[in-house]
Parts: structure tokens; C-alpha cells; sequence
């Protein structure tokens, strides 16, 4: 008998044994594929951001601003405080909600950051001691008036999303309290249908993610190559910073503006080894404040040995051309 209920409970503590084994593998079989895949999207996802700099990456110089990138947009490349963003916008005719925005790039997360708690602090303080018109905000963005603008009253929101500020003008007054439509067309105003710019705060707020995902990977599509084919070095510019040896030189060609300064860097190659002839290429071309900037842009272009000017042969050092009033 006692045998019996020995073996009784071996059968039953084996079944449970194998119960439990079976469970465990169909569990092994469901969750583990399933665990995987999980990982696999989280690395294409890391793999998507990683290694890429928007900023740096985009094939313009600091200072340079291209038209009609993907058909309609602008981007200029910018240094504030050191550190390099692309400023984005549409100039021309507007159709859809996006093309009403503006967006500031970083390629780090915590610079935009950085740059949106400036921004926040500044339009805060300006609206408290304006009766915060226009004034609400929420988790990463703030509606405000636009500190600064004499002419008009214009209230924005401002979002920060990840390494994107997106901006938009969502209500502008005219001096007399009168709508002002900023829309640049040809159109008539009888026949010009008024965008309500009042709906730009909840198209932002509601689809953000997916406006960063356009401008980075559409509007700044890493595969863009500007076209400088009507870019041409003319007379009138006011010095050349030069350096190289041998079959290449580097030159930025400095032109003095109404305000601040135009460049364009070049590079010069000979035809072939010991030739007398050079083909010039142009690499990029902006619009800077100060000389200062120039000299910036020459040293990362690889043309900050040396300086000529027009008429003169001999060379003067970068300190001449920065002295040089």
C-alpha cells in the first residue's frame, strides 16, 4: 500500500514536472520571437539616429543659405554661441499647414533644449510685462507674443521636439489691432483665400513627431547635393584668403555688402601634374556679419594661410586682413 501512493505521488510530481516544461517552452516559443523583435525594431530605430548630425552632416557651410531645397524650402547654416544649427523655412507661396512653420535643427537634443529654455525665458518675461496677451503653454512648447515687433502683434508657438524647435506665427495684428496676412502671392486680395493661422497650434501640437520626421528626413534628405552651377567668381570682390601647395590651393573670395560680407570658397586644381592651368570648382558660398566670421568659415574651408588683394601681388597675413578697415 504505501508503495502504491509512492508511486502515485511520483506520477503526479512527474506530470507537474512535465507540465510545467511544456509551459515553458511554449512560452519560450511566443514570448522570445517576440522579445526579439522588439529589440530588432529598437535597434533599426537607434541604428536610423545613430552616427547622423543634421547640422553637420547637411552639405552647406556656415553662413551659406540654399533656395529651393526640396522645391520650396530654405536653409541657412548658422553658428550661435558656438554652436551650429540650420535654419528652415518656406519664403514663397504656402499651401499645407507645414509650409506655415519654421524650424531651428540642432544635432544634439540638448542644445535645442538649451536654446528653447532661452526662448521661453525671454518670451515669459516680455509677455508678463505686456498683460500676457496670447500667453499658454504646455509639456515642451508656449504660445506667446513675439517680443520685439513695433509694427505689428504677432503671437507664436514655440515646441520644442527632441532636437527640433518648430515655430509658427498663430494670430498677427496689424498696429490698429487689424489682421495682417503675411502670405507672399500674386493673387488679389478679392481672390486670395485668408489662411487661419489659428489652427497652426493644434496641427503642431498634435503631430510634432511627425513634422521632425519630415524635416529631417525629407525636407533634409541626407543624399541632398546643392547646385552651385550659377555660382560664379566676379569681379568686386575685396580680398582672397589662399592657402595649399603644389596641385591644390583653397580660396575664399570675400565681397563687401551694404551690410556684412559675401563669400565664396573655391577649389583650384591643375589639369595635370606640373600644368600651368587650373580648373576652379566652387564648394560653397554665404553671407556672413564681420570679418571675423570670414576668417572662420577660410579656416574650415582650408584657405586661412594667406590673404591678396585685387591690384596688389604681394600677401598679407590674416591679422592685415582682420585690421584692414
Amino acid at each position: 500500500m504505501e508503495n502504491k501512493k509512492t508511486l502515485i505521488a511520483g506520477l503526479i510530481i512527474g506530470g507537474c514536472v512535465i507540465a510545467l516544461a511544456a509551459v515553458a517552452a511554449v512560452a519560450l516559443t511566443v514570448i522570445f520571437p517576440l522579445l526579439k523583435a522588439k529589440d530588432a525594431v529598437k535597434t533599426d530605430v537607434d541604428m536610423t539616429e545613430m552616427g547622423r548630425q543634421y547640422v553637420s552632416d547637411f552639405p552647406i557651410a556656415n553662413g551659406q543659405t540654399l533656395h529651393r531645397v526640396s522645391g520650396k524650402w530654405s536653409v541657412q547654416k548658422k553658428k550661435i554661441g558656438g554652436v551650429e544649427l540650420l535654419y528652415v523655412w518656406n519664403p514663397g507661396i504656402k499651401k499645407d499647414e507645414i509650409e506655415y512653420l519654421n524650424f531651428t535643427v540642432f544635432n544634439k537634443a540638448e542644445d535645442a533644449r538649451k536654446m528653447y529654455e532661452d526662448m521661453y525665458e525671454t518670451y515669459s518675461e516680455y509677455s508678463g510685462s505686456h498683460g500676457s496677451w496670447g500667453w499658454d503653454e504646455g509639456t515642451n512648447w508656449f504660445t506667446s507674443e513675439e517680443p520685439g515687433v513695433c509694427d505689428a502683434s504677432i503671437v507664436q508657438i514655440i515646441y520644442l521636439e527632441d532636437n527640433i524647435i518648430i515655430a509658427a506665427d498663430i494670430e498677427v495684428s496689424g498696429e490698429w489691432g487689424m489682421p495682417v496676412e503675411t502670405e507672399e502671392t500674386t493673387e488679389t486680395v478679392s481672390t486670395q483665400n485668408v489662411f487661419d493661422r489659428s489652427t497652426l497650434k493644434e496641427y503642431v501640437i498634435e503631430n510634432a513627431a511627425d513634422i521632425r520626421s519630415v524635416v529631417l528626413n525629407v525636407i533634409l534628405d541626407e543624399n541632398f547635393k546643392p547646385d552651385l552651377s550659377d555660382v560664379e567668381i566676379r569681379d568686386g570682390y575685396v580680398a582672397v584668403l589662399r592657402d595649399g601647395s603644389g596641385e591644390i590651393t583653397r580660396e575664399t573670395y570675400v565681397y563687401e555688402m551694404a551690410r556684412g560680407y559675401r563669400y565664396i570658397n573655391t577649389t583650384s586644381t591643375t589639369e595635370s601634374w606640373g600644368s600651368a592651368h587650373w580648373n576652379t570648382v566652387v564648394d560653397n558660398e554665404g553671407y556672413l556679419n564681420t570679418k571675423e566670421e570670414i576668417v572662420e568659415v577660410a579656416g574650415d574651408h582650408g584657405s586661412c594661410g594667406f590673404v591678396t588683394y585685387p591690384g596688389d601681388s604681394r600677401t598679407y597675413s590674416v591679422d592685415d586682413f582682420l585690421s584692414d578697415k
